[in-house]
């Protein structure tokens, strides 16, 4: 049987979001705030944008590997993003969600030293 995978285009990003947040004393702190930012892990990252090349008379959209911009943010990546946009996939029973990447708040990243 074939492995199926979720794989974004262009500039978007796919968030399973963490469903909650245990402070360091251990407690649990739900979401209550609808408006506030969520945190989620990213999933899956698409190739970029495709880059425009030429003037704007004679311009030409080229998306290929190398002419793709690069993504700042990468799978692993913990991230803030706002509970008003993005679109939201079930799938395989997990829920997810979509966003450009311009649309990501903040990201967590652990310093490696």
């Amino acid at each position: 049987m074939s492995k199926k995978e979720l794989i974004p285009i262009d500039d978007k990003v796919i968030i399973k979001p963490i469903k909650q947040e245990i402070t360091d004393g251990g407690v649990y702190m739900p979401h209550t705030d609808d408006d506030e930012a969520k945190m989620g892990k990213v999933v899956a990252v698409g190739p970029g944008l495709p880059r425009l090349h030429g003037n704007l008379d004679t311009y030409k959209i080229t998306a290929t590997k190398e002419t793709r911009t690069d993504m700042f943010i990468k799978v692993g990546d913990t991230v803030f993003y706002p509970s008003f946009k993005g679109g939201k996939i079930d799938y395989e029973n997990e829920e997810y969600y979509v966003f450009r990447e311009t649309e990501i708040l903040a990201i967590i990243r652990e310093d490696d030293k």
